[in-house]
């Protein structure tokens, strides 16, 4: 008896069709991944016309003033006579290193204040800056006018052949310059990082990367450098010498490359570096909290590797050669070293307005405008903008908002709450009350009552008594950012989403799951005569109007993100300023909205003041301020 299994009649003809329909898939695949390369080929060697134009600067009398911190410097190159530095300021000049300066900020027309790489080509000096690429050939300024590097770092620059010029970015990008184009060039395989550094080497681009090491692009192809490398992450720089060797300044040393881009040695290791290269003579090379060493090139050369200390003035991120000298440029200043000399000599450059560049709040009150700084205490500046006093304890360190009552300030920071009066500087709350060590986001002063938003809650201190609210009483999250009053309601913006509070108990919650508020996360609200103005980390600007709905302002990103303190009422209009997107203008009545042409030191908006006909915005790179009477803010320029 045939106990076997019975064939299945289409068992043959679905085998078939199976196979088929693989083969078919796969040759799909290589026709997709051909066609792929070749778009990818195609893309590199396309060349595109480079959209440079001319930038205008600030009238002389317009009013405008810039506030900055002058210590800090990124980057340096000569032009012509000229030595030239760049930092958190823009661009300062001299002929050679000596007196005389000439200073290039966002008054004069840079896309942003932040200088972060420099290289001159062609009798022009390109400017990498935080947020665009510029140029500048000694009298006027040009923008590259291209939404791909608008809300980019530049990172770096290196020489390439034939007078083009290699750029680098913080997202990832790489483009090859010429004086009138350029071209973008792929990068496959970067995981998610950005190029920290470039340089030539004869097989092609060598990149340093933030979290991922060393790579070289060859043929098309992102591959690691040859020979025995040991293990790093990050790469500070990377610079080519006389002889074609390469410097990579990373965590883990001084790696040197040879001329095709491969591992030779790694000098220093263990030793972070911030900065190597060569210049007048002498190999220099910075180690971060140690310091910095240099080595005449005639040894470097003959494979002597004799490094003699010279100081150590501070974080080294670049160094620019004068005529007999080395200047370094550090976070603390410029430091001149002069070939022989035991150590280096601070340079004497233009001192800046601001005790620190980031300036994390503002206030006005008590005929004062008070700035808060990321680190560096608070300080007073009077209506013309005169520095009058700073106010800096240990506990004053990370200011996070600054709120007047018209007799004290309210200072809310990393370490708990503080007023500041004719008493001097004390803690708020009670002994054991968590506003004495939470995280204060803002402070909201208002009749007898003072409303406070932290990292455990919402805070109201009346009378001599405190309460705390939250998520056990109705909050969305315990986690609370900001608050507004508007006819007898407050609004709590948290992490988890805005509640609306009728004295003490919680009305309604708007959340993304339950309304069209698009995000959860509530950084800022502005009550205005239409509703309340509502700010997010990610989800733009929404406007949710008394009877509970929600409005859309036209021409605003669904995708902005609203910084703390950074809402401002100013006329008709709620000024809005974001992360790396610089001030919005609002229009509540029309729900229009726009982005503001402001010549700011850095596109990110910390904070926004207006105070009387003055608007004071505050960012991670300085202050600009600006007169409310302006043309940007006149009624008949609404959008």
């Amino acid at each position: 008896m045939d106990t076997s299994p019975a064939r299945h009649p289409l068992r043959g003809p679905l085998i078939a069709l199976a196979a088929t329909v693989l083969i078919a898939c796969f040759t799909l695949y290589l026709v997709f991944q051909q066609r792929l390369e070749l778009a990818e080929e195609t893309a590199r060697d396309t060349w595109y016309p480079a959209p440079w134009a001319a930038a205008a600067a600030v009238p002389a009398g317009a009013g405008f003033e810039l506030w900055t911190d002058g210590r800090s410097w990124r980057a340096g190159a000569r032009l012509g006579e000229w030595l030239v530095y760049g930092g958190e300021r823009g661009l300062l000049a001299s002929r050679d290193g000596g007196a005389g300066w000439q200073s290039v900020s966002v008054l004069d027309g840079l896309p942003v204040g932040r200088v972060t790489a420099m290289a001159e080509l062609g009798g022009r000096l390109y400017l990498g800056l935080g947020g665009g690429l510029a140029r500048w050939d000694g009298r006027t300024v040009e923008r590259f006018n291209l939404p791909i590097l608008s809300a980019d770092w530049v990172t770096a620059f290196a020489p390439g052949q034939a007078g083009r010029l290699w750029c680098a970015t913080r997202r990832g990008q790489l483009l090859e310059l010429e004086a009138g184009r350029f071209r973008a060039v792929a990068l496959p395989g970067l995981r998610d990082d950005g190029v920290a550094a470039v340089a030539m080497s004869r097989r092609g681009p060598v990149l340093g990367t933030f979290r991922h090491g060393l790579y070289r692009l060859d043929d098309g192809r992102l591959v690691r450098p040859g020979g025995a490398l040991p293990p790093l992450q990050s790469v500070a720089g990377l610079e080519a010498l006389p002889d074609a060797s390469l410097l990579a300044a990373t965590d883990a040393g001084l790696a040197v490359l040879s001329p095709a881009g491969d591992f030779v040695e790694m000098l220093f290791p263990g030793r972070p570096v911030s900065f190597a290269g060569h210049r007048a003579g002498q190999v220099v090379c910075a180690c971060i909290e140690d310091q910095v060493y240099a080595a005449a090139w005639s040894d470097w050369s003959a494979g002597r590797r004799r490094f003699t200390p010279i100081g150590a003035p501070g974080l080294v991120r670049n160094a620019v050669a004068g005529s007999a000298a080395i200047d370094l440029l550090t976070d603390r200043g410029i430091f001149r070293w002069t070939p022989g000399a035991a150590d280096c000599r601070p340079v004497e450059v233009p001192a800046g307005e601001l005790a620190s560049p980031s300036v994390m709040a503002l206030a006005a009150g008590g005929g004062s405008v008070w700035l808060g700084y990321f680190d560096g205490g608070i300080e007073t500046r009077d209506g013309a903008g005169r520095r009058r006093e700073g106010v800096e304890t240990p506990a004053l360190n990370t200011i996070n908002h600054l709120a007047w009552d018209g007799a004290r300030l309210w200072a809310g920071t990393a370490q708990g709450l503080w007023t500041v009066g004719a008493a001097g500087t004390q803690p708020a709350g009670a002994a054991e009350s968590p506003l004495r060590s939470a995280y204060i986001n803002e402070v909201i002063p208002a009749g007898g009552a003072t409303w406070v938003c932290h990292g455990q809650g919402l805070s109201v201190l009346s009378g001599g008594s405190e309460a705390l609210f939250y998520a056990l009483h109705g909050l969305p999250s315990n986690k609370v950012y900001c608050a507004v009053q508007r006819e007898g309601r407050l609004y709590v913006g948290t992490l988890g989403g805005l509640a609306v509070m009728v004295g003490e108990r919680v009305a309604a919650v708007h959340q993304a799951d339950n309304s069209p508020l698009r995000v959860n996360w509530i950084t800022a609200l502005q009550a205005c005569a239409q509703g309340v103005v509502v700010g997010t980390y990610g989800g733009g600007i929404q406007l949710l109007v008394p009877d509970g709905t929600w409005r859309e302002f036209r021409g605003a990103g669904r995708q902005l993100n609203v910084n703390p303190n950074a809402l401002c009422a100013a006329g008709p209009w709620i000024l809005a300023g974001t992360l790396e997107e610089g001030l919005w203008r609002l229009d509540p009545a029309r729900l229009q909205a726009e982005r503001l042409d402001l010549p700011l030191p850095s596109r990110s908006v910390q904070a926004v003041l207006a105070d009387g006909g003055t608007l004071y915005v505050a960012t991670d790179n300085g202050v600009l301020r600006v007169p409310l009477t302006a043309e940007f803010l006149k009624p008949e320029h609404a959008s």
